[in-house]
């Protein structure tokens, strides 16, 4: 519409905010870790990765049956003669936990200048949920049935065996070809992954988060897994299925580390070769869709999809060059602060881990609502890298002004130290649930994955905060677990089902309905009658990982995100 305004009449600038004029006094400096620091989490990695090639083929197969007679990591070679593969991603769950734990460590010692690097409970347990309910999906669904091999072996028996296309595994040649083709496939996988729609919707969950750790590199996505496998199809044409699927995991495992802001800079030969967490945290920026690669930056280089985090450092040493007046009057402040801002541009308002996979579908679900195909399909196939993950880009460090934690915990500390622990219980039953292969399936491992699952939900719920009746719902799900758990003890001890009665009365799974026995009873006791309990009062709650530095208020934030799906309507990430 046209504007009242008289032609002509001058414009008044829009008045400048407290939180502007404060951000012109600060002068942003690019990141820097003491040399110990970044030492350790790489002692901690190479350590970690070694113990892992190390036990994995003698204590997690796929097949208990064909386990390798010797520890080593030439053992898997065993493994994979035999037909079966190593489950090296089960096996580095327990040092995942443990380099997650050490990071946390390192980064409170060092005083660790980015809030993104830094931890906070809530970030945490959303991402550590996710890689718990994902490796319930695919222990108890996917390996038990193979999906992920079933199709990618009738290719291979189909095709590659009678036409002679097989390779030898006695090679170490035939593993180096099958671990880069791997990491080949990876990249396009997840490129497209950024590129299409719908695939973005299965991967976007990893994005979510606004903090960069090691915990971060646990926040999967649920549907990823149902796409994965079929990119990797064409390597059925050449490479057997079990030595795909150990290597595939392998691949996986390498990914973890990356995600960190403790370490800067690698050696120029091993930054040229490597996915390194410089490269990935440039991936992890919401405002670009670059550095796909899995296990080497090659692939991004070749492919045009390279984007370096010194660009910008680069750009921001310049910028500063021009106040070194204003610095040595000591009229600016100086920062510390990563040159990157994480997450997904629209703003995840909930922790709780079935609704923050399910956001990302929403655009679709939308479009698909309002009955226009050409929308809906738009909204399949454009995924927010679409047309920019091959172009040129140019990387630049955001204001000083800049929210880097768009949204900040409300909840209250002793609802928090209530979910601390009810957490920690979750863990030790999930992590028996995936090593307790030889329980029956339907009797035993899945109930405790559902006890699992629900506790996570009412765990989200609780720290929502959003004083709706989640109080209310903890009481009844631990009145529900302290029922069944006693009743399962009850049928385990009796000779009622002679056919469970063997499961039931085994002394780890008792073990377990008396430890959810005690902590359902110990929670209806602390637990309050008020939701009240729950959240700090809104709009003054700040994560710790905040106090150091202006985050702006989480009320004006929700305001903003708000305001932005109102004026647009799209809920992509945006190449701001």
């Amino acid at each position: 519409p046209r504007s009242t305004e008289k032609m002509g009449a001058a414009k008044m600038p829009p008045p400048r905010s407290p939180r502007a004029k404060e951000a012109t006094n600060k002068i942003h400096v690019p990141m820097e870790t003491p040399v110990w620091a970044s030492l350790s989490v790489v002692a901690m990695v190479v350590g970690s990765f070694a113990a892992t090639l190390y036990i994995t083929p003698r204590l997690f197969v796929d097949d208990e049956d064909l386990k390798a007679s010797r520890f080593g990591v030439t053992s898997a070679h065993e493994v994979v003669s035999s037909g079966g593969y190593p489950l090296y991603i089960l096996g580095a769950i327990p040092y995942f936990l443990l380099m997650i734990a050490g990071e946390y460590f390192i980064s409170t010692a060092c005083n660790l200048p980015c809030v993104a690097g830094r931890y906070d409970f809530s970030d945490t347990w959303s991402s550590i949920t996710a890689g718990i309910t994902q490796q319930f999906g695919a222990a108890l669904v996917k390996v038990p049935l193979k999906l992920g091999v079933v199709p990618y072996s009738y290719i291979y028996y189909t095709y590659a065996v009678p036409n002679n296309l097989t390779v030898s595994l006695d090679s170490g040649w035939t593993w180096m070809a099958c671990f880069v083709t791997v990491d080949c496939a990876y990249y396009w996988l997840h490129r497209l992954c950024h590129e299409i729609g719908f695939m973005w919707a299965g991967h976007a969950v990893h994005h979510s988060s606004e903090h960069y750790n090691l915990s971060t590199a646990l926040r999967q996505s649920w549907w990823q897994a149902i796409l994965a496998p079929f990119v990797y199809l064409p390597l059925a044409l050449c490479f057997p299925p079990a030595l795909y699927a150990a290597l595939e995991q392998l691949n996986i495992v390498y990914q973890f580390w990356v995600h960190t802001c403790l370490v800067r800079r690698l050696p120029f030969p091993l930054e040229l070769l490597l996915m390194t967490p410089s490269h990935h945290r440039v991936h992890h920026d919401r405002r670009v869709h670059k550095n796909f690669g899995g296990v080497f930056i090659v692939w991004d280089r070749l492919f045009g999809s390279f984007l370096d985090e010194e660009d910008a450092i680069r750009t921001l040493k310049e910028d500063n060059a021009e106040r070194v007046q204003e610095r040595a009057d000591g009229k600016g402040e100086e920062f510390q602060e990563e040159v990157l801002l994480f997450g997904v541009m629209p703003v995840v308002e909930t922790y709780t881990e079935a609704v923050t996979q399910s956001l990302p579908w929403m655009p679709i679900a939308r479009a698909a609502w309002t009955g226009s195909v050409r929308a809906t399909l738009a909204a399949v196939w454009y995924g927010p890298g679409y047309h920019t993950a091959g172009k040129p880009r140019t990387l630049k460090a955001p204001s000083a002004s800049s929210i880097r934690l768009r949204r900040l915990p409300a909840v209250s500390a002793p609802a928090s130290r209530y979910v601390q622990g009810h957490f920690l219980l979750t863990i030790a039953v999930g992590f028996g649930v995936l090593l307790a292969k030889h329980a029956p399936l339907f009797l035993v491992r899945f109930p405790l994955a559902a006890a699992s699952l629900l506790s996570l939900y009412s765990q989200g719920l609780l720290l929502d905060a959003r004083k709706g009746g989640e109080v209310a719902f903890e009481r009844h799900r631990c009145l529900g677990t302290l029922a069944i758990a006693a009743a399962a003890l009850v049928l385990g001890a009796a000779d009622v089902l002679p056919a469970c009665c063997a499961a039931l009365s085994s002394t780890p799974f008792q073990g377990a309905m008396l430890l959810l026995i005690a902590a359902s009873g110990l929670s209806l006791t602390v637990l309050p009658a008020s939701d009240d309990w729950l959240a700090v009062a809104r709009g003054s709650g700040k994560s710790d990982a905040s106090s150091t530095t202006s985050q702006g208020e989480s009320t004006a934030s929700k305001h903003a995100y708000s305001l932005r799906q109102r004026c647009s309507g799209v809920t992509h990430d945006a190449n701001a």
